[in-house]
């Protein structure tokens, strides 16, 4: 990846709806805008000969936004200045099916965050369209597994069903997580049948802009493959475990149940043995 370093000369021009940028005119973009530009010989230069465009965003603190940039005619190249100085670059957000770029900013503040659209190759000349949409919110839905009293081989894990209960209590209580959106299983309701059942329900309601949380604190350890049925995937023999009240849970099997969720981000902590 290049980078690339100039010195900015802002101008501030608003248009509404679908806009066209007017050669070396800052336009001010906000959530919703779509524009229609070009790369020009008439356009200012970095200082690798590239030309370039330039625009501000309008968006909410907080929020976060997608700038996208795409084109048929040039090797799009995207360039986002922060308040604070620092700069985020993106060439092909995915080389296999184009050169169009695309970066997502989180908006912290309301300084001056600077777009610079621009191409790869020196020179080059085009149209391309750029969008900036606000992207939604994400819900926030968890499992909370602690086991603290086993009552089978394992000794008790003391204080484990308290950090389950910590850590569904503090996504609730900050507002991250609706508390309908967490399940919340200690000590004897630590079973297969219950995770399995909380999988089973928010495989119905997640979505790919979702994030999902899987928090287990209790015993772990490592099994030869034979012994538990797992797949013959692992390259020692051995499959990882979490202990739970009334059985194990084999990696491999907590592995096919997160391939239930559509989460656009899924996260596993383990404080367990062998995790």
């Amino acid at each position: 990846m290049k980078l690339r370093f100039f010195i900015l000369i802002i101008f501030s021009i608003t248009f509404a709806g679908i806009m066209a940028n007017p050669a070396g005119a800052v336009i001010t973009i906000k959530p919703g805008d779509v524009i229609d530009g070009t790369l020009s010989r008439t356009d200012p230069q970095l200082e690798d000969g590239c030309y370039y465009d330039e625009y501000l965003i309008d968006a909410r603190p907080g929020t976060v936004v997608t700038i996208t940039q795409t084109s048929d005619e040039i090797d799009c190249y995207l360039i986002v200045f922060l308040p604070d100085g620092r700069q985020i670059d993106n060439d092909d957000y995915d080389s296999a099916i184009g050169t169009d770029s695309r970066l997502s900013i989180h908006i912290r503040d309301r300084g001056e965050y600077t777009v610079i659209c621009t191409s790869y190759g020196e020179e080059e000349t085009g149209s391309y369209r750029l969008t900036i949409e606000e992207v939604p919110k994400p819900d926030f839905y968890g499992i909370f597994i602690g086991v603290e009293r086993y009552g089978r081989d394992w000794e008790d894990a003391p204080l484990c069903d308290k950090d389950a209960e910590a850590l569904y209590d503090a996504f609730v209580q900050t507002g991250l997580m609706k508390r309908e959106n967490g399940v919340l299983l200690t000590n004897r309701q630590a079973t297969i049948a219950g995770i399995r059942d909380g999988f089973a329900t928010f495989s119905r309601r997640i979505t790919e802009n979702d994030v999902f949380i899987f928090f287990f604190s209790g015993h772990g350890d490592r099994v030869p493959i034979e012994r538990r049925g797992g797949k013959a995937n692992e390259l020692d023999g051995m499959d990882e475990i979490i202990c739970l009240r009334d059985e194990d849970l084999l990696d491999d099997d907590l592995a096919e149940m997160l391939d239930m969720l559509d989460a656009g981000l899924i996260i596993v902590v383990l404080d367990a043995c062998n995790s």
